[in-house]
């Protein structure tokens, strides 16, 4: 479990919720003079058993005292606060439409309504501000759609409430880690530049394609770095200590491993990146415009070699995300901006709102 003290005070500032199976991460993001300053971050150990396997919310109390106790510690109890939902409990696909029916809020529900899984009254729905063309030659547009059961977005705002919070916002997460990645600031020459962004979580892999700052399309894979976990323990007969640390490329010889042993772990590694990888490649395939770059980012990410196996898997250069290199990181403890994949969610969810009410 690892906390650190809130290092600069600002009432006006954000607060981004990262919301993870197995940590929870807060990033407290203020603007000045049009320059992003964190000035409060930290971390805990996640409740077990909040989140149901389909996305639901089961531990409300015990969510609540976790996120209150982290908020006490960072100084940032009453804050307003913006959260995400991802995984299960997201859905999330494009619209292709004309331009006339895209800036048309009725016309965009009436061809969202068809791709949602329950009634609209039963869902919260939001999308994207910003259009993305569908295609050099084409006269359609992509909106990109998010929606929510009702009931998880009202119970977590329940939740955020009871933790002292004032909830700004519940959004789709791959949007929100975009956000603090290439969107906030982008440059000119970033505009109309092809990106992917891959969020290497505990429970699930995320592939996100950004036409400039517009999400253009997403492949969602079930499994992530707990899968790997436990797909090691199985294989190889381990407890999940010892899975664990050979995945983190922790484990020596003399701890009970021999070369071979050590080999087969890893090709159980490759194997299960290379199923991940997989729907990226699709989405690649059906891309005019090669992207530029891969960023990683999430938790599971700085899993020692899964840069280069994506990077030699997809030809794409790869880099591990680093949303703390632009941001005034002030008397930030070294553990926590040497983190920046870890905290792109909770950075780009607490910035996007900033930058909108700047």
């Amino acid at each position: 479990m690892g906390r650190v003290p809130r290092f600069g005070r600002d009432r006006n500032s954000v607060v981004g919720l990262d919301l993870g199976r197995h940590n929870i991460r807060m990033a407290c993001v203020q603007f000045t003079d049009g320059r992003p300053a964190l000035t409060a971050a930290g971390l805990t150990i996640a409740p077990a058993g909040v989140f149901a396997t389909d996305g639901s919310l089961l531990g409300r109390d015990a969510l609540a005292d976790c996120l209150a106790d982290l908020a006490a510690d960072l100084g940032l109890s009453r804050s307003r606060v913006v959260t995400a939902i991802g995984g299960a409990g997201l859905t999330l696909f494009p619209l292709l439409l004309p331009r006339a029916q895209a800036v048309d809020p009725a016309a965009v529900r009436a061809a969202a309504v068809e791709r949602l899984p329950l009634p609209w009254d039963q869902m919260v729905v939001t999308w994207q501000p910003g259009l993305a063309p569908a295609g050099e030659s084409s006269d359609l547009v992509r909106r990109m759609v998010s929606a929510v059961p009702r009931q998880l977005a009202d119970g977590l705002a329940a939740v955020l409430d009871r933790a002292g919070f004032e909830p700004v916002a519940i959004e789709a997460a791959p949007y929100g880690a975009v956000f603090s990645l290439v969107a906030a600031r982008p440059s000119a020459g970033q505009r109309e530049q092809r990106r992917i962004v891959g969020d290497w979580g505990a429970v699930q892999t995320t592939w996100s394609v950004l036409a400039g700052t517009e999400l253009v399309a997403v492949a969602q894979v079930a499994g992530g770095g707990e899968a790997l976990t436990e797909a090691l323990a199985a294989a190889m007969g381990w407890d999940r200590r010892t899975a664990d640390k050979a995945k983190r490329a922790e484990l020596a010889l003399d701890e009970g491993g021999d070369a071979s042993d050590l080999t087969e772990a890893m090709a159980v590694v490759e194997r299960h990146v290379q199923a991940r990888v997989h729907p990226l490649l699709a989405l690649l395939a059906t891309e005019t415009n090669p992207p530029a770059e891969i960023l990683l980012h999430g938790g599971a990410a700085r899993q020692p070699g899964l840069r280069e196996r994506i990077e030699t898997a997809t030809g794409v250069p790869t880099r591990l995300a680093d949303p703390f290199a632009w941001i005034d990181c002030g008397a930030a403890p070294s553990a926590i901006s040497a983190d920046g994949a870890g905290f792109a969610l909770a950075l780009g969810l607490a910035m996007r709102h900033e930058t909108v009410e700047a």
